[in-house]
């Protein structure tokens, strides 16, 4: 069976954590954080990345898919239809089974883990801006109609955990 995986979540959330503590949680999977696939200085952005980015994605699956993978976990924001709906449209035929998780925290939770990102990573960037695109991201995310993982009070084990019942209770 074929498994395509859409973990969504603010900046700050946890995806990144989860992906790679899902590693050791599922067999014959692959994992993609989409922020890798395509890293461009800012006055790249816009509409032709729009474009762009989903088509690198797709690409992508296909690849982990030939492999060998029966699962395929992609991480992203996933907060606009633009960033999602492309590869739902390229894999609906094609796998068996296409699931949409959203991590989800609290504001004030989710600042927190943007700030000690932030201090972590020594960053000397706009740390106001990322904290506005973390809740701008949140409430987009909130009004999607799609499965929502509350992680504002749990550790980074026991979310990957949850994630993992999650996608293995939909490829049984």
């Amino acid at each position: 069976m074929r498994h395509l995986v859409l973990l969504g979540g603010s900046t700050g959330v946890g995806k990144s954590t989860a992906m790679k503590l899902l590693e050791t949680r599922l067999a014959k999977a692959g994992f993609l954080d989409v922020d890798y696939v395509l890293r461009t200085s800012p006055d790249l952005a816009g509409e032709r990345r729009r474009v762009y980015v989903p088509q690198q994605v797709v690409e992508t699956i296909w690849r982990y898919l030939d492999f060998g993978c029966d699962t395929v976990v992609v991480s992203w924001v996933f907060a606009h239809a633009w960033q999602y709906q492309p590869i739902l449209d390229a894999f609906r035929i094609d796998v068996d089974r296409i699931t949409q998780l959203y991590l989800v925290a609290d504001e004030r939770e989710l600042l927190n883990r943007v700030k000690l990102r932030f201090k972590a990573q020594g960053s000397d960037g706009d740390l106001q801006g990322r904290l506005e695109f973390a809740v701008n991201r949140s409430q987009l995310i909130e009004n999607l109609p799609f499965q929502k993982i509350d992680v504002t009070s749990i550790g980074p084990v026991e979310m990957a955990d949850r994630v993992a019942t999650e996608i293995l209770e939909r490829t049984t």
